[in-house]
């Protein structure tokens, strides 16, 4: 999804250097060779007022500096050098980092670095976020974070103490992943009393949701197939095109899927010993094991939704595709008329 390089190159330019940036998709990449086309997206970005034409690697990976120049010769060729030309992509090594500095390469990678010369403009993970190095994606902690503040958007900043209790997590893990969402650009750390608070970028939290989703990952850690007879089903919640199929229009699978967190699956593994087969069968259902428990909002009785969409996308089906933009329209309604209600009864 292009919105989401989109919104984290427009949140982290304008965050890192405090200008205003406004960007959109080009409307020129139909003229591009096909080969640019498949590999590349193309943004149109104005940055205190500069045009800047921003070509991203759709995988989100780095290019040699070499390949990266050439192909950006040919994109230039099209638009007669106007106007600039930057790259952007998820993560970048230091090594190519510094050989495309030297090379006059512009870059952008969200959350960690930019290089933008033609604006006088520069910054590295050492400059605003810390002097560690930022994974390409969030760790768990900081996923389950930036979930439970994307579920809380609409209620003002979250403060530590009360993500720390929703996710079962310690007040400085929580702490650490704000450190880490404010330093992607994703949300900005505020003061709460005595303790801090962190407040997503977006105008409601289905959009937050989609800013994050470059540093988002699938929840689940493995599939497994299982016999349902015997199973605690009462430890199990629905999950996948199940889970889906109860808030969408999407058709039921025709094999049920649950979801359980890794510690209650080793645990149901040792109290309960499911018979597990190799491939389906009549009597079998799916079990996904997450990485972290999947009704961690809603104390166990309800799968998260966002983490759902995490998990059925990319699946290439188009039936799945668009029951998941239905999904999010409907959170963003329900919270819309949530929102309403309550200043009606205020």
């Amino acid at each position: 999804m292009d919105t989401t390089i989109q919104n984290a190159i427009r949140n982290y330019v304008s965050d890192t250097f405090g200008v205003p940036v406004e960007i959109e998709r080009w409307l020129g990449e139909s003229a591009l060779l096909p080969v640019l086309r498949r590999e590349y997206g193309f943004f149109l970005a104005r940055i205190c007022g500069t045009l800047c034409l921003v070509m991203h690697s759709k995988d989100g990976l780095e290019r040699s500096p070499a390949r990266l120049a050439r192909q950006m010769q040919l994109v230039s060729q099209k638009t007669e050098g106007t106007p600039f030309l930057s790259f952007a992509c998820r993560t970048i090594s230091p090594t190519n980092r510094l050989r495309y500095v030297k090379a006059g390469i512009p870059f952008i990678v969200p959350g960690r670095h930019a290089h933008l010369p033609f604006l006088g403009m520069s910054a590295s993970e050492a400059r605003g976020f810390g002097a560690g190095r930022l994974p390409g994606a969030f760790d768990t902690a900081a996923q389950l974070v930036y979930l439970a503040a994307c579920n809380g958007f609409g209620g003002g900043a979250m403060p530590t103490s009360r993500i720390a209790g929703a996710i079962g997590r310690s007040k400085m893990s929580v702490s650490r992943a704000f450190r880490t969402i404010s330093g992607l650009g994703l949300g900005k750390i505020l003061q709460a009393g005595r303790e801090h608070a962190i407040l997503l970028y977006g105008r409601d939290r289905v959009e937050a949701f989609r800013n994050g989703l470059p540093y988002l990952r699938d929840p689940v850690a493995e599939r497994v197939i299982a016999y349902d007879d015997g199973l605690p089903m009462q430890a199990l919640l629905p999950s996948g095109e199940s889970a889906l199929a109860s808030v969408s229009m999407l058709a039921e699978p025709a094999r049920p899927v649950f979801a359980i967190g890794g510690a209650e699956w080793r645990t149901l593994l040792s109290e309960h010993r499911p018979k597990l087969a190799p491939v389906h069968d009549a009597d079998t259902v799916e079990i996904e094991v997450w990485r972290y428990p999947p009704g961690f909002m809603s104390d166990g009785v309800s799968t998260d939704m966002f983490s759902i969409f995490l998990s059925l996308m990319g699946v290439g089906d188009a039936r799945v595709e668009e029951a998941l933009e239905d999904l999010l329209e409907s959170m963003r309604k329900t919270r819309q008329a949530d929102s309403e209600q309550e200043s009606g009864h205020a």
